[in-house]
């Protein structure tokens, strides 16, 4: 299994550093920007890394830590510390592309639930929904 496929994507890392949630995780995403040998412009591309020391030792350029890239277990984690009621688990729906669900509970039953095409993307957008809705 990818390590993509066990992390919350760039776009929701963002969203939930954007809504409080606490920068500690193992893995981080960067912004790598470069300066191409065959062209001479600057590029910029994104890695999930341990820590920026790992890209500076192999490459040369500015590395910036963009936002914690949760992995599955770290979301469950959050979603526990902010109410110990909610679930995740495969979703069989044929006609869609997302394969996960995550879903909240309140005291007379699901209150809310998404789905993501992973499951660090289905429990990511749950707890952005928590956040959102009660600043928990």
């Amino acid at each position: 299994m990818n390590i993509e496929d066990q992390i919350v994507s760039l776009e929701l890392a963002k969203k939930l550093k954007e809504i409080g949630v606490k920068q500690e995780s193992l893995f981080y995403w960067h912004k790598y920007r470069y300066k191409s040998w065959y062209s001479n412009t600057l590029r910029d591309c994104y890695l999930v890394v341990r820590s920026a020391d790992e890209i500076e030792k192999s490459h040369e350029g500015v590395v910036r830590k963009i936002a914690s890239a949760f992995t599955v277990a770290e979301l469950g984690e959050i979603l526990t510390n902010i109410h110990g009621r909610w679930s995740s688990g495969t979703l069989n729906e044929p006609d869609t592309d997302d394969r996960y669900i995550c879903e909240w509970y309140d005291r007379y039953g699901v209150e809310y639930w998404t789905c993501g095409k992973t499951e660090a993307e289905a429990r990511a957008k749950a707890i952005i929904w928590l956040k959102e809705k009660d600043g928990r």
